[in-house]
Order: C-alpha cells, then structure tokens, then sequence
C-alpha cells in the first residue's frame, strides 16, 4: 500500500510538472533591425518564464522582404527580476549580410547569437559576444 501511494504521487508531480512546463509562453517582440540593404528584418522576441525565478527564452527571428518571419533560434537567459534593456540584449548588423545579438545576463557569461544571411539563413550560438 505504501508502494502504491508513492507511486501515485510521483506520477501526480509528474503530470502537473510536464502540464505546468509545456504551457506556452507567449512572445513580446524585444528589438528589430533591417538590413543595411533593406532585404531583411532581424526581430529578437523575449517570453517570460511559466515559473517564477525562471529563465526567459530569447527567440531570434528573420523576415526577409515581403515574407513572413522565421525562427533562426531559440535559447535562454537568466533575469535578475529586473527587464531587459538593450544593454542585456544588443542586436546590430555587422555587415548588410551578417548581424549579431549580445546576449548579456547579469552577473553571467555573454553569449553572442550570429546570424547569417545566404540561400538558407542561418543562426549560431557562441560564447562572447
């Protein structure tokens, strides 16, 4: 009988935790850069996370003229409780073909977010920034 309340309730905080996390968060549209040529629109989204003290996904997407954005790439980044400004998320195109986004939490290693443009556009996290 033991057994079995046991198992009742880690299938019950299992249940509630995958229902709890898999809630979508939505997305708030944080900065957007065209292109220095005006081909394409960088737009970096932030969601809040479902949990408190939990970290914020950070979504980059890429608009080409006349189309739909499309997501490039997703991570996450850790929040003091204060909102980000754009000295904790910086984007800028380097070149009218390259853009980089700063990733840089408080207190936490900065990341850098690449973005190429090509045939198939394309994003990569690196370390730094």
């Amino acid at each position: 009988k033991l057994r079995r309340r046991a198992a009742e309730k880690i299938i019950f905080f299992t249940v509630n935790l995958a229902l709890l996390t898999s809630c979508a968060q939505p997305e708030t549209e944080f900065d957007r850069k065209r292109s220095p040529n005006g081909e394409a629109d960088l737009i970096v989204n932030v969601a809040e996370p479902v949990l408190p003290h939990g970290k914020h996904k950070i979504i980059v997407y890429l608009a080409m003229q006349g189309e739909l954005p499309s997501k490039l790439l997703e991570t996450s980044m850790e929040n003091d409780g204060v909102p980000f400004t754009k000295k904790n998320i910086g984007l800028r195109w380097t070149s009218p073909n390259q853009a980089l986004v700063c990733l840089r939490p408080t207190d936490l290693a900065d990341q850098a977010v690449v973005v190429i443009l090509g045939e198939t556009p394309s994003a990569e996290l690196r370390p730094g920034c």
